[in-house]
């Protein structure tokens, strides 16, 4: 593995070294990823069929909400941890395009359309918060008795807003994931230059 000659001598052990594992990081929590994404799933199917299973209290519902939470910004997490040290290996290692570690400067290059890829599994993230939130709407028609139609009302309205809010949550990592390759290029090569 060669290593680009403006960032340090390829035969420095030390570098050679430091390049290696932060690629076998990338590696590795790239896989880690989809893992995450399906103990998530499988978790929050089980605990929100569960609670079907067991329970007429529709604020119970925010439990599969909070695995679903937990999932989604471990996930979140992991990808930002990934595209960061891509940053890192394509500036410090890959400053000549032409270099032999040029992975970095491909993906920065490579266009995908919007809605193919989705890396952070979005559209999945928000059809299960869609169903979860369907979900305690069925509980709670399902134990209203029509005097409580009061009470029903309020305790929907505070699990629809903080199912609300978790959307705008997701919605915005998602949008500082799509802009965080350029933005860290340009705060990392700033701060390499220190």
């Amino acid at each position: 593995m060669a290593i680009d000659s403006t960032s340090g001598d390829s035969r420095d052990p030390l570098g050679l070294e430091e390049y290696r594992a932060l690629r076998a990081t990338i590696r590795e929590r790239g896989s880690l990823r989809f893992l995450v994404t399906t103990i998530t799933f499988s978790a929050w199917a089980a605990v929100l069929t569960t609670l079907c299973a067991v329970t007429v209290v529709p604020t119970f519902i925010l439990v599969p909400l909070v695995v679903l939470s937990a999932g989604f910004e471990l996930n979140l997490a992991i990808h930002v941890g990934v595209e960061r040290v891509g940053r890192y290996l394509q500036l410090k290692y890959e400053r000549d395009p032409q270099s032999a570690a040029g992975w970095e400067h491909a993906v920065m290059k490579l266009q995908v359309p919007r809605g193919v890829v989705d890396a952070l599994f979005l559209v999945v993230f928000l059809s299960a918060l869609a169903l979860n939130f369907v979900v305690a709407l069925w509980l709670a028609a399902a134990v209203t008795a029509p005097d409580e139609i009061g009470a029903m009302r309020a305790e929907t309205l505070v699990v629809a807003v903080l199912h609300a809010i978790v959307a705008a949550r997701w919605l915005q990592a998602a949008k500082y994931a799509r802009s965080q390759r350029a933005r860290e290029l340009t705060a990392f090569e700033a701060a390499l230059k220190q």
